[in-house]
């Protein structure tokens, strides 16, 4: 049975359940037959560090943040380059150019990692569009929980912003007008 969830851009995309549903699927399928070897995206962790983030300040995307960062492949460890692993290998991707609209200007999507104020980390989906002075904020998604991965992955005209690369738990990016939102599908939850 699938369970499906609708989230507006100003709220976050997964509550605790869903993350617990996510970490047990993570884990079970990351776990070789050979021991515990964890596949890369179920540990690694990233740092939030960065005071502006594609031109943006911080506070210009979400006022609560101290401090914020887009994943990128330098930032991956070793095993992410390892044939199979790899984020090509999936279509995965950290970035994403598109235009949902049809207006003829790109809007980018990037995911990262975020601290508040508060203490509170997680990860984030940042909609930008192009302004007459650069990126400006579309929609912002935050997962409130660990810093660790997230990726982008287009199959056709549809985006899922997904949080390991054999889950079969994703968000898949919605365009709808006049807000953009996230309609999140667990393949365990509610069963």
């Amino acid at each position: 049975m699938s369970a499906t969830r609708a989230y507006d851009s100003g709220e976050a995309a997964l509550g605790p359940r869903s993350r617990n549903v996510i970490v047990c699927v993570v884990i079970a399928l990351a776990v070789p037959a050979r021991g515990l070897d964890y596949a890369w995206w179920v540990t690694a962790r990233f740092a939030a560090q960065d005071l502006i983030l594609e031109s943006l300040p911080i506070k210009e995307i979400d006022p609560s943040w101290v401090a914020a960062s887009l994943l990128r492949d330098a930032k991956l460890p070793p095993e992410a380059g390892v044939a199979g692993d790899r984020l090509a290998d999936h279509g995965a991707t950290f970035e994403l150019l598109v235009d949902p609209d049809g207006h003829g200007h790109e809007d980018k999507l990037v995911v990262g990692v975020y601290r508040a104020q508060s203490g509170e980390e997680g990860t984030f989906l940042l909609v930008l569009s192009r302004s007459a002075r650069g990126w400006r904020r579309r929609a912002l998604f935050t997962h409130p929980w660990e810093v660790g991965f997230s990726a982008l992955i287009r199959k056709g005209k549809q985006i899922f912003w997904v949080p390991c690369l054999y889950c079969d738990s994703s968000c898949e990016l919605i365009w709808a007008k006049p807000q953009l939102r996230l309609e999140c599908t667990s393949c365990c939850e509610g069963s």
